[in-house]
């Protein structure tokens, strides 16, 4: 029997499992996934490892799904986010989120009922992290470890892309399937035995999460 491994923790499953998407499902809005049937991809976890995320991914999607009010699908995503803040437990999700807006940025009042929105960036890298690593874990049967080292830097879509996904990824092809929701584009080096890799993640037609994976050591799946 083949060996079930837990995408997050490296380690064989031998209790409850828990299958995970990846991304979270939640991302799709539920108009999106009623309307389209989406085929999403899902992943063997344990089901407490799984759960470790939850709140972060219920703030990422409430914090940053709707910031494109030009998104093909931003009325969905929105109604969603709308029942996922004013749900009668989720009152400090709410008072996080809402408090992330202001009508100043840097000190300055913005005109024309302009609003400016920040958002947690720590909270948002753990889960674009989670992501790469299931990913990565996808396309190469590989576990890659949380500790190894990375970076994430994030650009709204509408901004011109930086030189690392210029040179190395602008010419990769795109996978994903649903550009409204979620598509990705990677690049490995050419050492298979290595971890290293660059990846770009486009989130809603508006936030795009640029991720290079720097390895300076082989490691096998059960390294943690």
């Amino acid at each position: 029997m083949k060996e079930r491994i837990c995408y997050l923790c490296g380690q064989e499953i031998t209790g409850k499992i828990s299958k995970e998407h990846v991304p979270p499902k939640q991302f799709y809005a539920k108009v999106f996934r009623q309307v389209n049937s989406p085929n999403l991809l899902t992943l063997l976890s344990h089901e407490d490892c799984n759960k470790f995320y939850q709140a972060d991914e219920d703030y990422f999607f409430a914090a940053l799904a709707g910031l494109n009010e030009d998104a093909q699908i931003h009325d969905w995503l929105m109604g969603d986010v709308r029942k996922k803040i004013w749900r009668n437990n989720a009152s400090g999700l709410r008072q996080k989120v809402l408090s992330e807006f202001s009508k100043t940025y840097s000190g300055i009042y913005l005109p024309n009922n302009l609003v400016a929105k920040k958002f947690d960036v720590a909270r948002a890298r753990k889960v674009v992290w989670k992501i790469v690593r299931g990913l990565f874990y996808y396309h190469y049967s590989r576990f890659l470890p949380e500790s190894i080292k990375h970076a994430i830097m994030f650009y709204q879509i509408q901004d011109r892309p930086p030189k690392i996904y210029i040179d190395h990824l602008m010419d990769k092809p795109t996978y994903g399937g649903y550009p409204e929701v979620f598509v990705y584009r990677f690049a490995r080096v050419s050492d298979k035995n290595s971890l290293s890799s660059l990846w770009s993640l486009f989130f809603w037609q508006s936030i795009v999460a640029i991720v290079p994976v720097i390895a300076s050591e082989l490691q096998d799946n059960k390294n943690s």
